[in-house]
């Protein structure tokens, strides 16, 4: 385990990385630490200097002891590659070079339905839910999804912008990683996490070399039920992604 500086996972949120976190950070070999960039974000800084990003690194490291340090990066340059006014390839190549070269790429295809969540997530306040626990967003069904001045990280755009840039930026880092010589794993959501997330846990287990051990799955979905019946503006949001060829994600 010594030999593996640490394993970087690549997402862009809302997209089932903490249910994997602690499932994983109950492996005897693994150490989560979840998104360490975000107390640097500028709206959390809170006026403290910038550490740099090889300060970062070590101390998740430290904080892992010696178990397999698992640190998860939101890649949008709005996100966490913006902080130090990189993005996500540069960010990557400066990871590799420090030793980093194990990486999972997590994605949610359907793009819509991680815009949603996002949405609601800041709007109730809810970002997640213990097993058996109940989101304050079941007090606003219908929801209504708004499609302009959305707000990712540092940057505000619309619905069908943040959905062409998100779907451009996972392609761009998913060939880079292929072009780079580092060991890759690629989840996406709506198979290894939206139905059992033990599933993306064996799959990274069984990646690192390490044997099965039991976990608990202690967070449950915030929201479920097909769009037309939860969101409250579904045929607008079809008449803005038709014509675009995304209809499938209202559909599905």
């Amino acid at each position: 385990m010594s030999e593996i500086q640490g394993v970087t996972v690549w997402h862009i949120g809302r997209c089932g990385s903490t249910v994997l976190g602690r499932c994983l950070n109950q492996h005897s070999g693994l150490h989560w630490n979840n998104e360490i960039f975000n107390p640097w974000m500028p709206a959390r800084r809170n006026n403290r200097e910038l550490p740099s990003v090889e300060e970062v690194l070590r101390s998740a490291r430290e904080k892992s002891g010696d178990k397999i340090s698992i640190s998860e990066i939101k890649f949008l340059s709005s996100q966490h590659p913006g902080i130090y006014g990189m993005n996500a390839l540069s960010l990557l190549e400066k990871l590799m070079k420090l030793g980093y070269k194990k990486h999972i790429l997590l994605q949610r295809r359907n793009i819509l339905k991680r815009m949603i969540s996002h949405c609601r997530a800041f709007d109730t306040g809810i970002y997640h839910v213990e097993q058996g626990g109940v989101g304050k967003e079941k007090a606003v069904i219908p929801y209504i999804m708004p499609t302009n001045d959305i707000l990712v990280g540092t940057k505000r755009k619309s619905l069908i912008e943040w959905i062409t840039e998100i779907i451009a930026e996972y392609e761009c880092i998913a060939k880079r990683l292929k072009e780079l010589d580092a060991s890759v794993l690629y989840l996406t959501y709506e198979q290894d996490i939206e139905d059992n997330p033990l599933v993306g846990y064996y799959k990274v287990c069984d990646w690192l070399d390490l044997p099965i051990e039991h976990a608990n799955v202690d967070l449950q979905r915030t929201s479920s039920g097909v769009l037309q019946d939860t969101i409250g503006n579904y045929n607008e949001l079809m008449d803005l992604l038709l014509p675009l060829g995304y209809s499938w994600m209202v559909t599905t």
